[in-house]
């Protein structure tokens, strides 16, 4: 780990005591010289005698301030590591101390579908992040595996993001921990937690269970090409183990339950049922009846964690949102400080189970999630006059990922004045993203001005953006200072981003990694298949990276690359399928031949990505139903659970096959790739690939008379712009 400011224990004083002590021997030795070795005057020699006598009390001071300095470091160190000896046990740890919210009614634990994936993740990594609904049973399950497998660890539960790094600047490191992040996103932004001080604290059987609640989870996320801070967190975690509540979990239970909790759970799920959750909803809705002000209250503080801010919402800044969330008949009651005392204490105040609508805390008022998740499911817009508040009452960091939430509720142009008010490097990148989105020439010069500035902050997005852009202008002289700011990306960046695969790093016969249950009749096979693809993609003219190492998980139904783990997870049964195992391994070979994180690209590169991914396993096998899929038809398996950038990629991939009969399969997919290489994944769009494939497809020796871009159109993976 590279130093940090406050790794070191020395205080400022004793940094000025040495150079007080060089400046005193550098000043008191001329003198002393002259006084010794000359016939000086009587006055010379006094001072001479002086600066003797002060250097020596200086270095005595010295002395006396390096053993005060080193007494109180030590005395700090023994504070802290103290303090973490009485950490309890994980085996002995209170529910309600780890987060769990008080049960209605007591019950024994309930198995969940999700624990062995929650227990092979934190045991393979030493780290998970469980995301899921507000009370979905998050944190029970969290604690359930946790004592299972680290009973005699102890638990450190920090106060904010800071703490871990205030212990490594103790020199604390500690070992056989379990750090609790219950609620993760509360724990980002100015509250200071950081991918480096998870690295360094993940050491010596210390292992960190996160959870976070699946909204704020995706509000993480980067969204479209735009981007956020803190995603680095989430992609330190690695895939997240998503729980929800099953009626089969219910139904598996080998508790006895109550006949009114089961009935409770069948309709609410147990979780959400037993803390309390649904009567505690009821009381806010039919509150906007009955108080007006304490319901309005409440749904503002919702609406300040669904616009994004981490931090609780001031109590002043409350009470200046009400006008906006009041019906007229209210409005007048809002200004009269005694309804404004009684609709917070009303809000605040206790409800069935111990929850309440609204946490009162010390800087502010902050929404439960529940409460957030249900005003969220409602969809209502965001005030204006909220979004304007928001710059005044949080930092510059924050503002970059209200813009995002703005984005995504659809306030495009509430996103682009929070950016502009942030000045973040990030906030820049994406204000230039928008601007670079547009066709005109002033809109171009206005994402060149933003990207400027962002990449002149050192943000590595902007730099590639502006080494595009720079590109596209054509000139010599700008051709060159694009190079220059490609180069600056791929070294500002830690880890290998914005940085394409340009020639290979492993021949088509590279060895293929195995964990898991892994037999080797499985081995065999799975390394054969992998060979053979990796071969026609060296046919195809792309270079050949790194092959993942292959785990195989009888628990799994699935199969996804995880990056972070350096490998494909494939459940036993997808194993055995062929187009399964190289569908996935398409998407590790795209994101490596481009360099780019997947959650930075546009939806439409996802969406040719996934394209891809179904179409070159189809065209090496020459079967255009390969695995689930069938690209003469354009429809898959369990089609209905695919998300949108699959079910558009289904079309891309089906439209390439038609285009493939006409080309042919040598002639064509050595074009798709060479296409797919030069996309600008954060900044392209479906009609820019779609112009890349003709033009390169035209100018191949006597090329059919097929219009592609009909051919596309006709499969509707265009759109008009």
């Amino acid at each position: 780990m590279g130093h940090r400011p406050g790794l070191w224990l020395a205080t400022k004083g004793r940094e000025r005591s040495w150079w007080l002590l060089v400046v005193a021997v550098c000043g008191a030795l001329p003198a002393v010289v002259l006084a010794g070795f000359t016939d000086s005057p009587p006055w010379l020699e006094a001072l001479a005698g002086a600066l003797g006598v002060m250097s020596g009390l200086l270095v005595a001071e010295l002395r006396a301030g390096r053993l005060l300095d080193d007494t109180v470091a030590s005395a700090r160190r023994a504070h802290v590591a103290g303090a973490l000896d009485e950490l309890p046990r994980v085996g002995n740890v209170d529910l309600g101390y780890a987060g769990v919210h008080p049960a209605l009614v007591e019950v024994g634990y309930v198995a969940r579908a999700a624990e062995p994936q929650l227990s092979d993740a934190v045991q393979q990594r030493g780290r998970v992040l469980i995301v899921g609904k507000a009370m979905s049973g998050k944190t029970r399950m969290a604690v359930h595996v946790a004592q299972t497998l680290f009973g005699d660890h102890q638990l450190f539960k920090p106060k904010d993001g800071a703490a871990l790094h205030h212990l490594l600047s103790q020199g604390i490191k500690p070992n056989r921990l379990v750090v609790w992040l219950d609620r993760l996103d509360l724990f980002l932004g100015s509250a200071g937690l950081s991918v480096d001080d998870l690295r360094a604290f993940c050491e010596d059987e210390t292992v960190v269970i996160a959870t976070v609640r699946l909204n704020a989870y995706e509000a993480l996320l980067p969204h479209d090409g735009l981007q956020s801070v803190d995603s680095d967190v989430l992609e330190w975690f690695g895939h997240p183990v998503v729980v929800d509540w099953a009626d089969g979990e219910l139904d598996s239970a080998d508790v006895a339950l109550p006949a009114a909790v089961r009935d409770g759970a069948h309709q609410h799920g147990l979780p959400t049922f037993l803390g309390g959750a649904t009567p505690a909803l009821s009381t806010f809705d039919v509150a906007v009846l009955q108080r007006p002000i304490g319901h309005a209250l409440v749904r503002a503080a919702a609406d300040w964690r669904r616009a994004g801010v981490p931090s609780p919402a001031p109590r002043q800044v409350l009470v200046d949102l009400l006008p906006a969330y009041l019906p007229p008949r209210s409005a007048a009651l809002a200004g009269d400080a005694a309804e404004q005392d009684a609709a917070f204490e009303w809000a605040t105040g206790k409800l069935a189970g111990g929850l309440a609508l609204l946490d009162r805390l010390p800087d502010g008022y902050r929404a439960p999630d529940y409460v957030v998740d249900h005003v969220t499911a409602e969809r209502r817009p965001i005030p204006e006059l909220l979004w304007r508040l928001i710059p005044e009452n949080t930092g510059a960091d924050a503002l970059v990922n209200v813009g995002l939430s703005a984005t995504r509720l659809g306030d495009l142009d509430e996103a682009k004045t929070i950016w502009q008010r942030s000045q973040h490097p990030v906030a820049l990148f994406n204000l230039g993203l928008l601007n670079y989105r547009r066709d005109d020439q002033a809109s171009q010069a206005v994402a060149e001005h933003w990207w400027r500035a962002a990449a002149d902050a050192g943000d590595p997005a902007a730099m590639y953006g502006l080494s595009a852009l720079l590109r596209q202008q054509g000139s010599k002289t700008k051709s060159k200072e694009a190079e220059l700011w490609s180069d600056k990306a791929a070294r500002a960046s830690a880890r290998r981003i914005f940085a394409p695969l340009t020639e290979s790093e492993r021949g088509a016969d590279a060895i293929v990694r195995f964990s898991g249950a892994a037999t080797d009749d499985l081995k065999a096979d799975l390394t054969s298949v992998l060979r053979g693809y990796r071969q026609f993609i060296a046919d195809c003219r792309a270079p050949l990276g790194q092959v993942p190492i292959l785990h195989i998980d009888p628990a799994q139904q699935v199969a996804y690359p995880e990056p972070a783990m350096d490998r494909l997870v494939l459940g036993a049964q997808a194993a055995r399928y062929q187009g399964v195992v190289l569908h996935e391994y398409s998407h590790w070979m795209l994101e490596e031949l481009i360099g780019v994180p997947r959650d930075a690209w546009t939806r439409d590169v996802q969406a040719i990505e996934a394209g891809l991914a179904y179409y070159l396993p189809c065209s090496y096998a020459d079967d255009p139903r390969s695995g689930f899929i069938d690209l003469t038809s354009g429809t898959a398996l369990m089609q209905k659970t695919f998300d949108s950038s699959h079910l558009t990629g289904l079309q891309w991939a089906t439209a390439l096959w038609e285009i493939r009969r006409s080309f042919g399969k040598a002639v064509l997919d050595p074009i798709v790739l060479t296409c797919w290489r030069r996309t600008a994944s954060t900044l392209d769009d479906r009609t820019t690939f779609a112009v890349r494939l003709s033009d390169l497809a035209a100018s191949t020796p006597r090329p059919p008379a097929i219009g592609i871009g009909e051919v596309l159109a006709r499969h509707q993976v265009l759109r008009s712009r």
